[in-house]
C-alpha cells in the first residue's frame, strides 16, 4: 500500500515530462537536476542533471529502460510499500523499468528484468539516493541474468548422452542375452 505521505499525484505529474521525479513540491525551474537543469539536487547534494541523464541513457541503451527514477528524501515507506509505488508509475507512465530510493530503502519493478535480478542487486540502491547506485544496479541486474540458453544446451546435451548410454546398454545386454542359450533337454 502506498503511504499517504508519499505524493502520486505529484510524482507522476514530474514523470510525464521527465524521467526523474523527486516528488518534492516546485516547479519546473527550482534548479532540480531531475528536471534537466543545472543546481543542486535537493536530495543528493552535488549531483548534477549529467548524472540523471547518464543514468536513464545507460538504462535506454542495456535494454532495461524506458526507465523512471523516483527519489524521496524522506519517507518510512517500507520495501513493499516502494514497491508499489515503482508498479503504480510503471503501470502509468508505460516504463519498462521503475528505481524508487529513499536514503533508507529501495524498490525496483521491470518487465525487462527478472524478479530474481532485481533481488539479487537491489541492495546496491539501499541506504543511497545517488543516481550512480541506479546505474550500478542497472549494470549490475543485467548482467545477473541466468545465461538460459546455456542451461539449455547443457540439458540437451545431457539428455542425449543420457539416451545414447541407454541404448549402449541395451544393445550390449540384448547380445549377452541372445549368445547365453538354456541347454535343452
Amino acid at each position: 500500500m502506498i503511504p499517504a505521505d508519499i505524493d502520486m499525484g505529484r510524482i507522476l505529474s514530474d514523470l510525464a515530462d521527465s524521467d526523474v521525479s523527486d516528488g518534492l513540491p516546485g516547479d519546473r525551474s527550482d534548479s532540480h537536476p531531475a528536471h534537466g537543469t543545472e543546481g543542486t539536487d535537493r536530495v543528493d547534494a552535488g549531483v548534477d542533471a549529467a548524472t540523471w541523464h547518464d543514468a536513464v541513457t545507460a538504462a535506454d541503451r542495456s535494454g532495461v529502460g524506458p526507465l523512471k527514477v523516483v527519489v524521496l528524501d524522506d519517507t518510512s515507506a517500507s520495501g513493499p510499500d516502494l514497491r508499489d509505488v515503482a508498479q503504480t508509475v510503471k503501470d502509468d507512465t508505460g516504463a519498462t523499468t521503475v528505481v524508487v530510493q529513499t536514503p533508507g530503502n529501495a524498490a525496483a519493478v521491470s518487465s525487462a528484468l527478472t524478479r530474481s535480478q532485481i533481488e539479487k542487486n537491489e541492495h546496491l540502491l539501499a541506504g543511497t539516493t545517488s543516481p550512480s547506485a541506479a546505474t550500478d544496479f542497472l549494470v549490475a541486474a543485467d548482467h545477473s541474468a541466468t545465461p538460459t540458453g546455456t542451461v539449455t544446451a547443457l540439458t540437451v546435451v545431457g539428455v542425449l548422452v543420457a539416451a545414447a548410454v541407454a541404448a549402449a546398454a541395451t544393445a550390449v545386454t540384448g547380445r549377452a542375452t541372445a549368445r547365453v542359450r538354456p541347454a535343452t533337454a
